[in-house]
């Protein structure tokens, strides 16, 4: 999917954003950590886990805690007084976990960013198209389901592909049965709720990687 000519409608952003919350910062300064840096791995927390309450705040502050103590392993400060100190004595599997379930979050955050953008540019050149946000969504979880053995969706227990095909072979009877496709979309559609909080920041980064040339996940 190519990103160069695609952006968000501005006005559709507006809409979206006029109500958000700024979400809590997790940042520990740390002098053995550039204060870049500490700004950066709060950026990717909030993306990866932009839910406003205190189940999100923990996970924001779990990766950070993660993301620092990889800093110390790179640097050879992994002795026991620094890995207490600094990261309350987890495992090196703690920390492992913590990271690699944030980078799924991170990806699918833009998967879902992604579509929108697909989903919005559609829309405005084609206002009367009968695909709805549900097809798009259906359309990029099958392609990204089946990309790299699934990654980002592994465990979604779902098989897009299936519903897409159903839905591109018999657009027909669509409406007969998408009550079940919708059942099987909720929990993405719950996580979109909470993606399209931060899609500003997301965008920021996507606009980084196009100056640089990079168009596509």
């Amino acid at each position: 999917m190519k990103y160069n000519s695609k952006q968000i409608d501005k006005q559709l952003l507006i809409k979206l954003f006029s109500k958000g919350v700024r979400l809590p910062i997790a940042n520990k300064s740390h002098s053995f950590i550039f204060t870049e840096r500490q700004i950066l791995i709060d950026y990717i927390s909030i993306i990866a886990y932009p839910e406003f309450d205190s189940s999100g705040a923990k996970k924001r502050q779990n990766f950070v805690d993660a993301i620092y103590t990889a800093i110390l392993r790179e640097h050879g400060l992994t002795n026991k007084t620094g890995l207490k100190k600094y990261t309350k004595g987890k495992s090196w599997t703690s920390i492992d976990k913590s990271i690699a379930a944030c980078q799924k979050r991170f990806y699918r955050a833009f998967v879902l960013f992604q579509c929108f953008e697909d989903f919005t540019l559609h829309k405005k050149e084609e206002p009367d198209s009968p695909f709805s946000w549900n097809d798009f969504l259906i359309r990029a979880l099958a392609f990204y389901q089946n990309h790299e053995e699934g990654y980002a969706f592994d465990r979604t227990g779902i098989n897009f592909q299936t519903i897409k095909n159903d839905i591109i072979d018999y657009p027909e009877s669509k409406e007969n049965r998408f009550d079940v496709y919708r059942d099987n979309l909720r929990p993405v559609r719950e996580e979109w709720k909470q993606v399209k909080k931060v899609l500003h920041l997301i965008e920021g980064i996507a606009a980084c990687y196009r100056m640089e040339g990079i168009s596509s996940l």
